[in-house]
């Protein structure tokens, strides 16, 4: 309970007896065991002090008889002023805390101070230690790390990065195990953040591909961090004049004007050799240095490239008939030796008129090489590639002679026309599978005139070809079961006629004498058609 004095108003500890203030005496509650305890020691305390002083006196004894009087005048006056404040006490005691007021005594105030000196030496030093150690524990810029360890570690305690690196210090020390007061802890260029978290490098490791590049020269560069040789042409990054580039281009071993890098990797050509294909052109001249420049050229246009004919076949690449028997090279069976001609005489009437007929008569002769040859090929069945069978090369020598007489007569191109119509009309109509054994066996043109004949369709590919030949529009009509060929004519001819491409394609019937332009079959009037163009 707090007490305050009556007189001043001072707040008083319950120890004391009077106001250490005004010294108004206070009234005293009856002491407890504690109390009384307490109040024994206090008296021994200041027992102790006594003794000290008297201790002190007797050692300094005073030297004259003026020291020792003034001496003991001290000590009697000592006496007086203990014996009054006993009196005093025990006059306050009686007047139940009524005495006067007074102030402190020396003993009181000496016992005052030196107890609030004893609680201020034992007070003050465990402040100051349970101080340092609450510092100590405390992480003040929230890295991870306690003040102690920042100080054991050397790292700053108010900067959770201390190297500002983009790394805390705790994660620098406990995960990485980098240097938390460098940015580069491998001194490579690149900042420990970076090689971490960018180029997922090893912050400890300055070369990590161990090319001789360290990192940080290595994104400079360009090169890649985790290939020793980024261009892959055998020498290591660190000792490569050109690391992101592969050596061989600047290395042209063949003097071709190409690098060797191109050669190899791009256009497949020997980079030891300047010309690989052998034609005579440098690979870096050559528009195709992996092939002899001859199998792009056919200087006698007979459809076989100067290469084969002079490499493969022997043939000359200056005539498209290196044995002149008639048969191109490649049509020939046997294009470097003559073969014996075959000799087919044929016959026709034109004009059919009696007053007006004419019979004509030729002697043909045909390359045995040529018709054995045509004979081999393949048949084409599919109507869309019948145009093929009009594509041979006795059809010009047919078309030839036959236009020499038409200008000879003075034809016009009607004239024309049905003359070349009478003369295939007069072969003979031949069934396949009889002349052939096959039930359709399409001919090319040699084959119908060594034949002799054939069907309707043999005659009509011999028949366009000629006409072809010689620039007249064509095509071949396909009703069903049959072929004809249809001539392209003007709006003022007669006859039966179909339309291709706004265009009128007269028939012409070529099985059978007789047949004009634009006269048809009973049977085939008013029939649909494929036609196809040539």
């Amino acid at each position: 309970m707090v007490k305050y004095c009556p007189e001043c108003g001072t707040e008083i500890k319950q120890r004391y007896k009077f106001c250490g203030k005004c010294g108004h005496s206070l009234p005293q509650e009856v002491p407890t065991e504690e109390e009384k305890y307490a109040e024994k020691e206090i008296d021994k305390e200041l027992k102790k002090i006594e003794e000290s002083i008297s201790r002190k006196t007797v050692e300094k004894e005073p030297k004259n008889v003026e020291e020792r009087l003034s001496a003991q005048s001290r000590d009697e006056s000592l006496d007086v002023r203990k014996e009054k404040e006993k009196k005093e006490s025990k006059a306050s005691k009686k007047e139940g805390g009524t005495a006067a007021k007074k102030k402190p005594t020396y003993k009181e105030t000496e016992k005052k101070v030196m107890t609030r000196t004893k609680k201020i030496a034992i007070i003050a030093p465990i402040i100051i230690i349970l101080s340092i150690a609450l510092f100590l524990v405390v992480d003040a810029d929230g890295d991870g790390l306690n003040n102690l360890a920042e100080i054991q570690h050397g790292t700053a305690m108010f900067n959770s990065d201390s190297d500002y690196d983009g790394l805390s210090d705790r994660a620098e020390i406990d995960t990485y195990d980098t240097d938390p007061l460098s940015d580069d802890s491998d001194n490579d260029g690149l900042d420990d953040n970076m090689e971490i978290n960018t180029y997922h490098t090893n912050p400890l490791d300055a070369d990590y591909d161990n090319d001789g590049l360290e990192d940080g020269d290595e994104v400079q560069l360009g090169t890649n961090l985790f290939d020793s040789d980024t261009d892959d042409d055998g020498y290591k990054d660190g000792l490569d004049p050109h690391p992101t580039e592969h050596e061989w281009k600047f290395i042209d071993s063949d003097n071709d004007g190409w690098s060797d890098y191109k050669e190899y990797y791009e256009e497949g050509t020997d980079r030891y050799d300047s010309d690989t294909d052998d034609d005579g052109y440098k690979d870096g001249l050559d528009p195709h240095p992996t092939e002899h420049e001859w199998k792009f050229i056919d200087s006698d246009n007979d459809g076989w490239s100067d290469y084969k004919e002079y490499y493969e076949t022997g043939t000359s690449i200056l005539s498209s008939d290196t044995d002149g028997d008639g048969a191109l090279d490649p049509r020939d069976a046997n294009p470097l030796n003559p073969s014996y001609d075959i000799i087919r005489n044929f016959e026709w009437d034109y004009p059919h008129d009696w007053w007006d007929k004419k019979t004509w008569t030729w002697s043909l002769s045909l390359s045995r090489d040529l018709y054995n040859y045509m004979k081999q090929l393949p048949r084409i069945s599919y109507y869309e590639g019948w145009s093929e069978y009009t594509v041979d090369p006795i059809v010009t020598n047919l078309a030839t002679g036959l236009k020499e007489v038409a200008e000879k007569e003075g034809f016009d191109s009607y004239q024309t026309v049905s003359f070349i119509l009478a003369f295939v009309q007069s072969l003979p109509y031949t069934e396949d599978d009889v002349t052939t054994g096959s039930d359709d066996y399409p001919r090319y043109p040699i084959e119908t005139l060594v034949d002799e004949g054939g069907d309707c369709e043999d005659t009509s590919f011999l028949f366009a070809g000629i006409l072809k030949e010689l620039n007249y529009g064509v095509c071949l009509i396909n009703p069903p079961g049959h072929v004809a060929v249809g001539v392209l004519g003007s709006d003022t001819l007669y006859g039966t006629y179909y339309e291709l491409d706004g265009k009128r394609y007269y028939y012409c019937e070529t099985t059978g004498s007789g047949y004009e332009i634009g006269d048809c079959p009973d049977e085939y009037i008013n029939e649909s058609a494929q036609i196809v163009k040539l």
